[in-house]
């Protein structure tokens, strides 16, 4: 040490130059001297202050050699807050410095047991020593220290402890309001640009820096240690958590990044995880700049969860994010800790440390996987290289061994399943496999002039569509799984998988012909290859399979053959399905060679009989036999009032003519069907836009062999007699060529044209109708209407207004639609209400749902085809008109309501009621014919007005009861009415009204301890976010995907504190975690 160093040198100096002579005492005893939390992060500062001038800096040679201002070009990695740093250099002479910052004259940047400072620091040179000072406001008492070590090029953080000053003596009675520092304290001459940041003192927020950082690992040996365990971590210190470098010659899969070392590793028995690097303490994997991180990771299956967790130098703090391994092998995962999967993000904490988890949530050992490149704050991780992609390869073919493309195990016949969605490129291939055993599938890869393709990696795609189909690979059992392998020297690549179902399609007596599988239960799954991460562009020309899984043994006491057969009756107006599909029998849809698919137009609401013919050896009658119908397809139904939609079946036993029949009514909407066909006897597209509508019926009595019609039922608009093809609509009555606006005609039956009274046809074009209809008062009822244009072609997409009792209608009848409430017109030319537009579905169709709420209606009339006869001042009517163009025709309705006729069937049903959102409401309605006597086989249509959903029909029982189900699956508050309208002979439709109030859903959580673990149930929170702390584990945040979910936390046994969090409030709840 020298009694008088630089730094004293340089404060004497600046003391002198800016107040004066100095004055070195103490601050008067009784001040008290305060030490506040400070931190100086310069982002309040202009950039370029005074023109860039010097603004900082001093010299002692006056010569403005020294030099400091306030920039936002420093280099990156210095602070993840804000954009503001200080630039500066030394200058000549024996004293210089550069200002740090001050506070409050009668405050102090240090004080009992906060005497260390400490700054973010951009060296230019290694090996310098930069030194800080503090100073009182008048720039005395100077005390300084160096940084406790010196500089390494770049930033840094750097740190002085002024317990025991190099230069100077502390005391608690004087207020160090001033700080700045010396660069390089050995020189004298002017230094080369320096950069800092973030000076923290008094324990102010010690910000870390951000350093842009890339874990490639290719500083590491492969093996290191001998293959010890280097990288592994698990609560049960048992070592089954592994994780080492590796490089290609010892097991890194081809198709990760250039760099020839990686990271391979497995999870262990207990809670693990697998370190990914860590950097200087002081120093932040993640930023308030960049939370963003990408690795390159090879997994050993599809669809797990692979979790990253940074925390600090002491593995506290921990902030976790997850991703998802969309596929098998490499890929890119990327982990956004803006939104972390748990833990909370601060920017003042030093996050150093990263370790990773894979298959998240699961708790056991894991197969082997990969990882590299692990890139944060800003950097990239390196690109993954497909491969065998040179530029001499721009084709595969990936062919199967002759033998494993056979049906049968015996390995006789081949089975190419091709159809429409065969290619040249695409060659699925049936196979016949016996349940429980292992089967090898090798494949051959040659490139586009038939050469092989070494070290090619190709993944193996397995998946099962019913999920019923379990397997083994390498003792790991899976359902739907992606294998992965690599072709040797010859392009020669194994797999070999072992199935374990315990069930199965029955064996067929002939395993060299495809037929279906009794009882139409298929065990199906599908093996694809692939060339895994080949380039965009190269095609891949492969075989794959589609297994059956059958029996090993042939199924007893059943019968041995069986052909069932649609009688006539069903197949009137159905058609063979065009040979130009390609799917011909014994190609498509589980039908084997001697089956028939036949196609039928029905309209919607229609009911159709299915009558077969079942026979059996010799084409002899099979009686007393059972018949089982399987329904597929989006048509709905009912049979016998019982719904039967896809997946159910039908059940009959045949007579003794060996025939069974079904008889199904067809529940379909007219919104959800078809457009109506021209041609019934021959396929014409579907043209409503919505996707095709179909029941498909397949029928099996369990025999080992059996040959079937199969029918597909397309439900459609009613249909067309003339006009134009495909027209879902064409109208007598439409004679202009302009828009048309028709009522949907099943709604004219017992009806009235009144186009031609007074007060009408002379206001309405010529096309225009008028019709009068009698409605039950205060039901719910539906109008569809049809717009086409000028060529009598449906108008898709169109809006359509309704315009509710018309101006000087002087209407009486008032309704509720939606939460719109439509009064009674004024009779002055300003009293109709127009209701917002909708759009047309493809079919040129839409649809309004109307209640009517008035408290009494008309008497009924006796003619339901007539003029009513009440007199004009009792009627209850109203004047409802659709409204497109201009220029249009329309289907004018003059509806009047009326009250049941006293000898009229009845319908009662459920009281009004107040439901939890997203809830269910059965509702129930008994229906009596006019006798008071149970009404069996009715069909009762349910129309809905509001919020909320209803099935649209129901048929009764032998008690007269029919159920129908509203929901609210959008959680959406409000009122819904439901009608339940049912038609008995034609006449007038008598009605029951439910009113549901749907109150908006109350979010709720609750927390109870369960076995090694706290469950946390939260309700009614679709789209919120739910903030959990559990005692000794730590805090969660999860966002709700669905209205109600569970959590589950595995944790320790003992008693648990459970804080939540959810809407602002928060609840906490001592739950038990038992053994």
């Amino acid at each position: 040490m020298f009694s008088l160093n630089r730094i004293a040198k340089r404060f004497i100096s600046l003391a002198l130059a800016a107040s004066g002579p100095l004055a070195f005492g103490a601050m008067p005893a009784s001040a008290t001297i305060a030490s506040p939390a400070t931190v100086f992060t310069y982002d309040s500062e202009a950039t370029g202050q005074a023109g860039w001038s010097n603004v900082l800096g001093y010299s002692s040679a006056n010569d403005n050699s020294a030099w400091g201002n306030f920039v936002n070009d420093q280099p990156a990695g210095g602070s993840g807050v804000g954009a503001v740093a200080v630039k500066a250099h030394m200058g000549n002479g024996a004293v210089s410095n550069t200002a740090v910052g001050s506070i409050a004259s009668t405050d102090s940047l240090i004080g009992a047991g906060t005497m260390t400072a400490s700054i973010s620091f951009w060296a230019p040179a290694a090996g310098k020593v930069v030194s800080m000072a503090l100073t009182d406001s008048n720039y005395g008492n100077a005390i300084a220290v160096n940084a406790s070590a010196t500089t390494v090029v770049g930033w840094q953080k750097l740190y002085f402890d002024f317990t025991t000053p190099t230069t100077g003596t502390y005391s608690s009675a004087i207020a160090y309001s001033k700080a700045n520092i010396d660069y390089d304290t050995a020189s004298q001459v002017t230094s080369a640009d320096f950069y800092f940041d973030n000076a923290a003192f008094n324990g102010g927020t010690n910000y870390p820096l951000v350093p842009s950082t890339n874990f490639n690992y290719e500083s590491n040996t492969a093996g290191m240690n001998g293959w010890a365990n280097m990288l592994g971590y698990t609560s049960a210190n048992d070592n089954s958590a592994w994780g080492n470098y590796v490089d290609s010659a010892t097991g890194l899969p081809a198709g990760g990044s250039a760099g020839t070392i990686g990271v391979k590793a497995h999870m262990g028995n207990a809670t693990s995880n697998i370190a990914v690097g860590s950097i200087a303490d002081g120093s932040s994997l993640i930023s308030d700049a960049d939370k963003t991180v990408t690795m390159n990771f090879w997994s050993p299956a599809a669809g797990k969860t692979v979790a990253l967790v940074v925390t600090d130098n002491n593995y506290g703090n921990a902030v976790v994010k997850t991703a998802t391994a969309a596929s098998q092998g490499w890929q890119v995962l990327t982990f956004d800790f803006a939104t972390p999967t748990s833990g909370s993000f601060s920017s003042s904490i030093s996050y150093n440390r990263a370790n990773m988890v894979y298959d998240f949530g699961h708790t056991g050992a894991s197969t082997d996987f990969y990882f590299d490149d692990v890139a944060f704050n800003g950097a990239t991780s390196a690109a993954l290289v497909p491969v065998n992609n040179g530029p001499s390869i721009t084709s595969y073919r990936i062919a199967l061994d002759s033998a494993d493309r056979k049906l049968d195990p015996a390995g006789t016949t081949e089975f190419l399943a091709c159809s429409w969605w065969c290619d040249n490129v695409t060659h699925p291939y049936v196979r016949y496999m016996t349940k429980g055993q292992t089967f090898v599938l090798d494949y051959t890869v040659t490139d586009q002039s038939s050469n092989p393709v070494a070290n090619a990696s190709v993944d193996l795609a397995v998946t099962v569509p019913d999920n019923n189909v379990t397997w083994t690979a390498g003792g790991t059992a899976y359902t739907t799984q992606t294998l992965n392998g690599t072709t040797d020297s010859s392009g020669h690549v194994s797999f070999t998988v072992i199935n374990t179902n315990t069930n199965s399609e029955n064996r067929r007596a002939d395993l060299t012909q495809w037929t279906d599988p009794a009882g139409n239960t298929t065990y199906k799954w599908e093996f694809k290859p692939s060339i895994h991460g080949a380039a965009q562009g190269v095609t891949q020309d492969v075989d794959w399979i589609w297994g059956h899984v059958v029996s090993d043994q042939l199924p007893q006491n059943v019968p041995a053959t069986a052909q069932i057969r649609l009688k006539n009756v069903s197949k009137q107006n159905a058609f063979l399905t065009p040979a130009a599909w390609g799917w011909a029998p014994g190609h498509c849809c589980n039908q084997s060679a001697n089956d028939t698919i036949y196609l039928k137009y029905l309209t919607y609401g229609e009911s159709y009989t299915l009558s077969y013919n079942v026979t059996g050896a010799n084409n002899a009658p099979m009686a007393n036999t059972t018949v089982t119908v399987t329904i597929a397809g989006a048509a709905t139904w009912t049979v016998g009032g019982v719904v039967k939609n896809a997946g159910s079946t039908l059940t009959g036993t045949t007579d003794s003519s060996g025939d069974v029949s079904f008889t199904l009514v067809n529940t379909t909407s007219s919104a959800s069907a078809e457009s109506a066909r021209r041609n019934l006897g021959e396929w014409s597209d579907n043209t409503s836009g919505l996707g095709d509508v179909v029941g498909d019926f397949k029928a099996s009595v369990g025999a080992i062999t059996e040959t079937r019609d199969t029918m597909w039922l397309h439900i459609t608009q009613p249909p067309v007699t003339s006009g134009n093809y495909g027209a879902p609509n064409i109208d007598k009555d439409n004679k202009g060529k302009y828009v048309h606006i028709r009522l949907d005609k099943s709604l004219l039956n017992n009806s009235f044209d009144a186009s031609w009274w007074d007060g009408i046809w002379q206001y309405r074009d010529a096309d225009t109708r008028a019709y009068v209809k009698f409605i039950p008062v205060r039901s719910t009822f539906a109008l569809t209407y049809v717009v086409t244009d000028e060529n009598q072609m449906p108008m898709a997409n169109q809006d359509v207004s309704l315009i509710v009792n018309a101006n000087y209608s002087c209407s009486k009848a008032t309704f509720s639609y939606g939460s719109i409430v439509v009064p009674r017109d004024n009779c002055a030319g300003g009293g109709e209400t127009v209701l917002p537009a909708k759009k047309t579905d493809g079919n040129g169709r839409v649809t309004f749902v109307l209640t009517n709420t008035n408290a009494k209606g008309e008497a009924t009339p006796s003619n339901l085809n007539a003029p009513p006869s009440v007199g004009a001042g009792n009627e209850i009517g109203t004047n409802i008109k659709p409204h497109v163009a201009d220029k249009e025709a329309v289907d004018m309705l003059l509806a009047h309501f009326v009250e049941p006729a006293a000898n009229a069937p009845t319908i009662s049903g459920s009281a009004s009621d107040k439901v939890g959102a997203y809830a269910k409401k059965a509702l129930t309605y008994t229906v009596k014919d006019s006798k008071g006597a149970p009404l069996a086989g009715a069909t009762v249509q349910f129309v809905t007005n509001g919020v909320g959903t209803v099935s649209p029909f129901g048929v009764t029982d032998k008690s007269g009861q029919v159920t129908a189900w509203a929901s609210n699956a959008a959680g959406v508050a409000g009122v819904q009415t439901v009608s339940a309208v049912v038609d008995v002979n034609n006449g007038l439709p008598v009605s029951s009204v439910t009113q549901l109030t749907w109150s908006a859903p109350v979010a709720a959580v609750t927390a109870f301890g369960d076995r090694k673990s706290v469950l946390v149930t939260v309700t009614d929170a679709k789209g919120k976010s739910v903030k959990i702390t559990i005692s000794g584990l730590g805090t969660f945040t999860r966002r709700m995907a669905s209205a109600n979910e569970q959590f589950q936390f595995p944790t320790s046994v003992g008693a648990k504190t459970v804080t939540t969090v959810l809407d602002g409030k928060t609840k906490k709840t001592v739950v038990k975690v038992t053994k």
